[in-house]
């Protein structure tokens, strides 16, 4: 299965830079230049990814983080930006982001880190599968099968 990713970028050039590797790369691959939209996409979509820029025209990348996180948990977010602070950084960690690239970056390192991530939360999404999966079969049946909680 091809993975899914939002790009949430505002420079036109850096926008169509990374549509085009990862096309090529043989993602699916939806674009946005503001922070809203990216929420809605996150909710509409859902991607396996999202790359996101920590300065956009309409809000900050931080709330945008922030946002996309009470929609959903669990997709990957690779923050990526030219104006690192370690402000930033402590707060998009504390904001569940994933990965953290600064501006400017190699492209193979962007891909690495975007396969990387992507295997993570299809592992972590095949354990909880298999987890609830195996609660649901032995509800009730616990005892009975020496299985305790």
């Amino acid at each position: 299965m091809r993975p899914n990713v939002l790009v949430v970028e505002d420079e036109p050039e850096m926008q169509w830079l990374l549509h085009k590797v990862l096309v090529n790369n043989n993602c699916q691959v939806v674009c946005t230049d503001n922070g809203r939209n990216a929420v809605k996409l996150v909710r509409e979509k859902l991607p396996n990814a999202v790359i996101l820029d920590i300065r956009l025209p309409d809000m900050n990348g931080i709330e945008i983080l922030r946002r996309i996180r009470r929609v959903n948990k669990r997709v990957g977010i690779i923050i990526i930006t030219a104006y690192r602070t370690n402000q930033n950084f402590e707060e998009a960690n504390t904001l569940g982001a994933d990965r953290f690239i600064s501006k400017p970056f190699d492209i193979s390192q962007l891909m690495f880190t975007l396969q990387q991530l992507i295997s993570e939360k299809a592992y972590i999404d095949n354990l909880i599968g298999i987890e609830t999966t195996f609660k649901n079969r032995f509800r009730g049946k616990r005892k009975k099968y020496g299985i305790f909680e």
